[in-house]
């Protein structure tokens, strides 16, 4: 079996945590490597992203990734959207050039959608979607979000278009439902998991002490840098905050300050509110070493507006930290409230500090939130997302792996 895997908006060899980088680059690395293991063939399609992006890499056994060259790297989302013809026609040439047969296109994000359905269709094969996010709950979650006029009708159409439409999580599921009632019968939830042999729980004085931290109480904030993951809310949290007024905050993410706008605002706003001496922003990292600044934490703050799945939370309860997010979207069927974490219902900085004064002022808390996340986080595995995913395949094209 072959998949055509188009993730224009997304690269899986690009570091996580910047702009435009995030859970959707880690779902496409995770379930392609696993996919490879099994004997499958995938070529994953994707834009160039920087000068000296090389045609092909060989990303695992049996994956390929394939940069295409018909938008420029600065090109905005409305310009990559109407090159989708010259897209669709780089990628059959390939194809021809290779003398390959696709057995199925799956494609990632809106952007992607236009890809898909003309490969779908020329190819006479199935079509899978996936949309990481929908304009219509980005929308709904935060007022100063912007997205193009035709993000909502390229969703829609291609609910329409696809042979299966995947969810990672029950409200992502309700949330595509609002959309396109008539999704139901080919809309599949198929949720992400963790790899545990990267996000494992380690000694924290160990850790600390491999990153140079002080013995301070420490809150640890990981993610794209994005008005939509909420890190003002945690700024003001943190500034809130009546008691461990000594904690420190690490902001993991984002690149160079001098060229990230809203970065830069962040800083502004933590002198503003008086804790710039205990706030700290850390440039994006391999996941390697972003593991032990989740060990070395006390607790993981995921602050988001919306959230359709949430892998970062996963990630730092599988190193046995709590972990306190937003009670929106996926996030939701995450984090265990008061098992593994809170979950905070409102957007405003007093109750989301009140729930970092419990963790951080209760030692043994603490230590028992840490056991059950680590616990409930090993349950959530790749390997199930990618069994699930494989069996959509199979299901579409009655092809058995052998």
């Amino acid at each position: 079996m072959r998949i055509a895997v188009v993730s224009i908006h997304g690269c899986p060899e690009v570091r996580l945590g910047h702009r435009d980088t995030g859970g959707m680059n880690a779902v496409l690395l995770q379930t392609a490597i696993r996919l490879g293991d099994l004997g499958i063939k995938v070529d994953i399609f994707t834009r160039i992203h920087g000068c000296k992006s090389p045609r092909e890499v060989i990303l695992s056994r049996n994956v390929t990734v394939i940069h295409l060259a018909s938008a420029a790297s600065g090109s905005t989302k409305e310009e990559i959207y109407y090159a989708s013809e010259k897209f669709i026609a780089e990628i059959d040439l390939y194809r021809m050039e290779n003398n390959f047969t696709y057995d199925v296109v799956h494609i990632h994000y809106w952007l992607s959608a236009s890809i898909g359905i003309g490969l779908s269709e020329s190819w006479a094969i199935p079509l899978v979607a996936q949309f990481h996010t929908l304009a219509d709950a980005k929308i709904k979650s935060m007022a100063e979000a912007v997205e193009p006029p035709l993000r909502n009708l390229v969703e829609k159409s291609t609910m329409r278009h696809a042979d299966k439409v995947l969810a990672a999580s029950n409200d992502e599921m309700a949330a595509i439902e609002l959309i396109d009632r008539d999704v139901h019968a080919k809309l599949q939830l198929v949720p992400y998991g963790v790899d545990i042999s990267v996000f494992h729980p380690v000694n924290s004085s160990v850790a600390r002490s491999r990153l140079g931290l002080n013995g301070h109480p420490l809150i640890v904030y990981a993610g794209r840098i994005d008005p939509i993951k909420g890190i003002d809310l945690l700024l003001q949290s943190v500034a809130c905050m009546k008691i461990r007024e000594n904690a420190e905050l690490i902001v993991i993410g984002g690149g160079d300050l001098e060229f990230d706008e809203y970065l830069r605002y962040l800083q502004d706003l933590s002198r503003e509110l008086g804790i710039s001496q205990r706030v700290h922003f850390v440039a994006a990292m391999d996941q390697e070493h972003l593991m032990y600044y989740f060990n070395a934490a006390d607790v993981c703050v995921v602050p988001s507006r919306y959230e359709s799945f949430g892998l970062v939370a996963l990630e730092a309860m599988a190193c046995g930290t709590p972990v306190i997010a937003r009670k929106v979207g996926g996030l939701q069927s995450l984090v265990k409230h008061g098992m593994t974490g809170y979950l905070v219902p409102w957007h405003c900085p007093e109750p989301l500090a009140n729930q970092l004064e419990v963790i951080l002022e209760n030692n043994l808390l603490r230590e028992k939130m840490g056991y059950h996340a680590e616990s409930w986080a090993k349950t959530w595995t790749w390997e199930s997302t990618v069994e699930q995913l494989n069996n959509v395949y199979k299901e579409l094209t009655s092809y058995s792996v052998q």
